[in-house]
């Protein structure tokens, strides 16, 4: 038998191939459909960037939702009604899904309390670094997620690999199919959220650059100081 060969039955394989498709299609609009940068009169520059930031996170957790019940569905299925490699298979997306709900739940909460809090934002200059920053710091969380996901996925490769003339073959075969489809599923989704964030930064610093004020003061006998502010 090969390697990378699993015995999911037909039907239970077309239906979530069909779940997976009708999610991917769900999520379009926020896969693609992205805030402008332009800013809308009347908006404060700071609450725009905030926004725009919140609604792109708040997009990716919906669609991580959507993942993580398509997951559970799934699993539970193949669990109950497979054969023994993809029950274990099914263990994963069950384990995975309940971490991935819960991840996007708390994120939600979050970003909601974030969203209500958005009339206390001041317009300063300082305000505008703090949201730079926080969008430097989101880049950064995910790269590092991206290579936790690229992790994920050596370690499913290598459970498949070490499967073969074991007396676990099953389970460490369903196992590693399991954590590699969901460690697939990340990378790509991290990958997304990462290119949203940094598309984010320009916007970001060309309105902080546009704050900066260039003051040459003389100074006797020693020259120009020059003093930036905002």
């Amino acid at each position: 038998m090969p390697l990378l060969r699993i015995p999911f039955p037909s039907d239970l394989a077309k239906r979530l191939l069909f779940l997976i498709i009708i999610l991917l299609f769900a999520g379009q609009n926020f896969l693609f459909g992205q805030v402008s940068n332009s800013i809308p009169e009347n908006v404060p520059e700071v609450t725009h960037f905030t926004t725009r930031r919140l609604e792109s996170q708040s997009s990716g957790m919906k669609v991580l939702a959507g993942w993580a019940a398509v997951s559970i569905a799934s699993g539970v299925a193949l669990s109950l009604n497979s054969s023994s490699k993809a029950k274990y298979a099914g263990y994963q997306a069950v384990g995975w899904g309940a971490v991935n709900a819960a991840i996007a739940g708390f994120a939600l909460y979050g970003i909601g309390q974030d969203f209500a809090g958005l009339d206390s934002i001041s317009n300063s200059s300082s305000a505008l670094l703090s949201e730079l920053n926080e969008e430097h710091s989101f880049s950064k969380v995910l790269l590092v997620n991206l290579g936790l996901d690229v992790g994920y996925m050596g370690v499913g490769i290598t459970l498949m690999a070490l499967s073969r003339n074991r007396k676990n073959e099953d389970a460490l075969f369903g196992s590693g199919i399991g954590v590699l489809i969901q460690g697939a599923f990340l990378l790509g989704f991290d990958l997304w959220q990462f290119l949203l964030s940094t598309s984010r930064h320009a916007p970001l610093e060309d309105a902080l650059r546009t704050r900066l004020v260039f003051t040459p003061s003389p100074i006797h006998d020693l020259g120009v100081l020059i003093s930036f502010s905002f």
